[in-house]
């Protein structure tokens, strides 16, 4: 799948979207997203990273990010 500019976009909206997600959840993962490394296609800020940006402890992070893994997202 070809990577466009607009997709980031649709990312932030299926997080909007989702149900069943914590606000931590929500904020981990729209963190995660602006990440996104175009000519790599990862996103793979570190969790101190995630911490700092979302102003969580690096214990939500982490719960935060594997929630987000077992859904798939």
């Amino acid at each position: 799948m070809a990577i466009r500019p607009l997709t980031t976009l649709l990312a932030h909206k299926a997080i909007a979207l989702a149900s069943g997600l914590t606000e931590s959840d929500r904020m981990v993962a729209c963190a995660i997203v602006e990440h996104f490394n175009r000519e790599t296609s990862q996103c793979d800020p570190g969790i101190d990273r995630l911490a700092g940006l979302t102003q969580f402890n690096r214990r939500t992070v982490i719960r935060a990010t594997n929630r987000l893994h077992r859904r798939g997202l």
